[in-house]
């Protein structure tokens, strides 16, 4: 019986932290990991539903902005109009659906890191989660390079 139905699409935005560990972020990366399984496994069962999966990565919103770490004016996050145009570009593509990374560098390389060397991209975060830890502590920007910077400058200090 031949299905006569149009096929069918679904957009549903995950995250890069679907991706790769983001230290700070153990539960949003379960939820989105979740995500993923469940729509992935949706668009194999159903041949005729295109699922397009947008991950972007840090976005400049209000959605932090009681902390200045977090602050969404700055500017190592991604615009949200220019995320906003990049999921819909996403969204038009012929094809199949599947994923669509979308972010600045460094986290972009992080992606393909992940993608193609996982076993260096897992060494590499684990190197960097406590420094992000230890960042945040600080109460420094989590997105600026420089922060790094001062924390390894504060333990070096430290007797």
């Amino acid at each position: 019986q031949k299905n006569t139905n149009p096929p069918s699409q679904l957009v549903v935005t995950s995250s890069v932290a679907a991706k790769f560990a983001v230290p700070l972020s153990a539960s949003y990366a379960a939820a989105k990991h979740a995500i993923h399984g469940y729509f992935e496994t949706l668009a194999v069962e159903n041949p005729r539903l295109r699922v397009d999966l947008p991950c972007p990565g840090p976005v400049a919103t209000n959605f932090f902005q009681k902390q200045s770490s977090l602050a969404a004016n700055n500017k190592y996050k991604m615009k949200s109009h220019r995320c906003a145009r990049l999921i819909l570009s996403s969204m038009v593509l012929p094809g199949f659906g599947g994923e669509t990374w979308i972010a600045q560098q460094p986290v972009l390389f992080f992606c393909f890191l992940h993608q193609y060397l996982p076993i260096v991209s897992t060494l590499l975060l684990r190197k960097l989660g406590p420094l992000r830890l230890a960042i945040f502590d600080a109460g420094l920007d989590l997105y600026d390079p420089s922060s790094a910077k001062k924390v390894r400058k504060q333990r070096r200090k430290v007797p």
